[in-house]
């Protein structure tokens, strides 16, 4: 089965936001707030329910940037994601209001953290080939870009 999520790509002053997360492995992720879309729900509902509670804000100016697939067999944890299948529609989008809302986080994110663009190979974000992307993206002028299957 084919997954539909969402990522928002919420930036200011050369940072991202990212979710904090801890991994099963005790490792420490950081991504972008989403998640997956739910039967009779639009892309841009599922955008704004998750952004609303792993964030606990609403949001404003959504543009589809990137449409990115991850095919589990095909990466370092293929053993284990052998029968994932995510195509993932990443959202630029803006803070229009922290605070609205109560977080109801997913059990593994352990905080927020805005981290700056020019330094995110330090952490372990993903997905990783996005980085690039987001080095030379100029939303202004940004046109959507089909990533392909990437980790």
């Amino acid at each position: 089965m084919i997954r539909s999520s969402v990522c928002a790509m919420i930036t200011r002053n050369n940072e991202i936001l990212t979710i904090k997360k801890q991994e099963e492995e005790n490792a420490i992720i950081f991504i972008m707030p989403g998640g997956g879309q739910e039967f009779g729900e639009t892309l841009l509902e599922a955008l704004r329910r998750e952004v609303r509670e792993e964030v606990g804000a609403s949001i404003k100016n959504e543009k589809l940037i990137f449409v990115r697939e991850y095919i589990g067999m095909n990466h370092e944890n293929s053993e284990r994601d052998r029968k994932l299948h995510i195509v993932s529609h990443i959202f630029s989008c803006e803070i229009e209001e922290e605070g609205k809302y109560h977080l109801e986080p997913d059990q593994d994110q352990i905080g927020m953290e805005w981290l700056k663009i020019d330094e995110l190979e330090k952490y372990n974000f993903y997905p990783r080939e996005v980085i690039n992307e987001l080095k030379k993206l100029n939303t202004s002028t940004y046109t959507a870009t089909y990533l392909g299957d990437i980790n």
